[in-house]
């Protein structure tokens, strides 16, 4: 969560066609990490409502106290967080009540996974130093499971016109093999 309040309107740059954010993270280490293009869409939205003319130090995301636009504080992105959360819940049960900012972070790595990012890639993204943190991210659910085997299957399994003429005529033998003759 400190690398979203941490930023500032000049961590949005343009680089190579495309709009990405200089994150600082932890041991001040900087990542560069791009946005897609529905993300860029949003962030444009959000910046024509909230920054019509930016300074680069202003925090991208701000409160205001005494008028002034001054940096959000953890507890109120929880707040808001819990907020707007418990408002999707109340329309949608299967949504998390209880939304912190890790969870986001968690579910857009496991997106990522999902959608075949390398783990490396993934690792950059999320600013982990060490590759065993990002593995967590690379469990398998039921469907994907079923996913691999069956891909798998469709290279390594014979049709089964081909599978019964191989068998056909030997039952005697695979009754023995299994110990029922």
């Amino acid at each position: 969560m400190q690398e979203l309040i941490d930023l500032t309107c000049g961590c949005v740059q343009e680089r190579g066609g495309h709009i990405t954010l200089r994150v600082h993270g932890k041991g001040d280490k900087v990542r560069i990490v791009p946005l897609a293009s529905q993300a860029v869409e949003h962030l444009d939205a959000y910046l024509s409502e909230f920054h019509p003319h930016p300074a680069p130090e202003d925090w991208l995301f701000f409160t205001v106290h005494g008028g002034m636009h001054t940096k959000m504080s953890p507890g109120t992105v929880d707040h808001l967080l819990k907020k707007y959360a418990s408002a999707i819940h109340g329309r949608d049960p299967s949504f998390p009540e209880n939304l912190h900012a890790h969870m986001l972070r968690h579910s857009v790595a496991t997106a990522m996974y999902r959608a075949g990012s390398p783990i490396p890639y993934i690792q950059d993204f999320l600013g982990h130093a060490d590759p065993s943190t990002t593995m967590v991210y690379a469990h398998a659910d039921g469907s994907a499971i079923a996913n691999a085997v069956e891909a798998a299957s469709q290279r390594i399994a014979a049709p089964i016109a081909t599978a019964e003429k191989r068998w056909k005529g030997k039952e005697q033998y695979l009754l023995e093999l299994c110990g029922l003759a």
